[in-house]
């Protein structure tokens, strides 16, 4: 049994923020499938932009594999007064 939370027009305290949020119970265990829905929307466009960021990647490499590489091989550096990281792009790669 899945009973939704719902306040008055004029405000239902506890009961009217759950609504808001989007909470709902089941059987003592709340879910927020419904405060959760702009994240999921956020990460299926992640993931789209991961898939066309991977085929680019592999068509890239099939027509020019040499130029995919250098790439790979520039250098990227963070610098902070005196202080400085240059890694190449491979490198950056693994440490984060």
């Amino acid at each position: 049994m899945v009973r939704e939370a719902r306040g008055t027009a004029a405000g239902g305290g506890a009961r009217d923020c759950a609504r808001l949020i989007g909470e709902r119970r089941s059987h003592g265990v709340v879910s927020t499938r419904y405060a959760t829905a702009p994240l999921s929307a956020y990460r299926n466009r992640s993931g789209a932009v991961l898939l066309a960021a991977a085929v680019t990647a592999l068509i890239w490499v099939k027509v020019d594999a040499y130029s995919y590489g250098q790439v790979w091989h520039s250098e990227l550096s963070i610098r902070l007064g005196h202080a400085a990281v240059a890694l190449d792009l491979r490198g950056w790669s693994t440490v984060a």
